[in-house]
């Protein structure tokens, strides 16, 4: 098993084995104060197996950890597939999986990474960096325009 890729984007959905991404590959989320919830993510993944590798169960996990190994969250989930009996022989089998993260709470800024096993055993590691940004500067207000009066009465003739 190889995980061909792992990235993260704004949404992905997968429509008949083809990955529809909307902001995809970012590593870094700003933010002016922690604790922040992110709305929405989602870690889009790729794995392929051989033949040899195909027709069996397979756990998939994903851990969302923290700078210190600290774990932030959790998804189990499990997955099989089958081996095409119209597959070449060597051909490798896809398996294409995207998971959504909703309101995904962040408590400090600095570094984290989703931690992807299959099977208990580490494969891969996604980067994501909480970084902290200015606060907006607020605009002076703009001075009110002085009303106008109303143009005086014609003079009479």
């Amino acid at each position: 098993m190889e995980v061909d890729f792992a990235l993260l984007a704004d949404r992905a959905d997968i429509v008949n084995g083809k990955l529809y991404l909307l902001g995809g590959a970012f590593d870094s989320l700003y933010a002016v104060k922690v604790p922040v919830k992110h709305q929405a993510m989602t870690l889009a993944m790729r794995f392929l197996f051989s033949p040899a590798e195909c027709d069996q169960m397979y756990k998939l996990e994903v851990r969302l950890i923290d700078a210190d190994g600290k774990k932030v969250l959790a998804v189990p989930g499990q997955f099989s597939l089958k081996r095409s009996p119209k597959s070449e022989k060597g051909y490798r089998t896809a398996f294409l999986t995207a998971i959504n993260f909703f309101n995904t709470q962040l408590s400090t800024f600095g570094d984290y990474s989703f931690e992807i096993f299959v099977n208990g055993h580490g494969v891969k590691s996604v980067p994501l960096r909480l970084i902290q940004m200015e606060p907006p500067k607020e605009e002076p207000p703009k001075p009110k325009e002085e009303e106008k009066s109303p143009p005086p009465p014609p003079a009479a003739a």
